[in-house]
């Protein structure tokens, strides 16, 4: 049995090496995170990362001033109910369908009305 001997460039070595440390990476996996009705949204919010889904209870009601923080990352973070009885993919929601939907319930400062002085003069 006679050996063949090629010559190993450097690029061929920097592929091979490619190679290997690419093959020993697992793939990131996108993770569920359940938010219980009375549940902490905000801090399920900052905790998730690209490609997860936030799942609130169906029919509970999520009270407070949500921000969405900018992430790293390509994918989307989806925030939906959990209710199972929805219309398929491709179908209007109707008013009947609003009992089985999680809700948001904003908490915003009240505005200053009106939003400017009003200044009289004496003539």
């Amino acid at each position: 049995m006679s050996v063949v001997k090629l010559p190993v460039t450097r690029a061929g070595r920097v592929s091979l090496f490619v190679l290997v440390f690419c093959a020993g990476l697992s793939p990131a996996t996108a993770a569920t995170i359940a938010v219980p009705a009375g549940g902490d949204l905000q801090a399920a919010i900052n905790a998730a990362q690209p490609g997860d889904e936030l799942l609130l209870a169906a029919a509970a009601t999520y009270t407070g001033n949500f921000q969405l923080p900018v992430k790293a990352g390509a994918a989307f973070i989806t925030i939906r109910t959990d209710a199972t009885q929805l219309p398929r993919p491709g179908v209007r929601v109707t008013p009947p369908d609003a009992a089985r939907l999680a809700k948001l319930n904003l908490r915003m400062p009240r505005p200053r009305w009106p939003p400017f002085r009003v200044r009289t003069t004496g003539e």
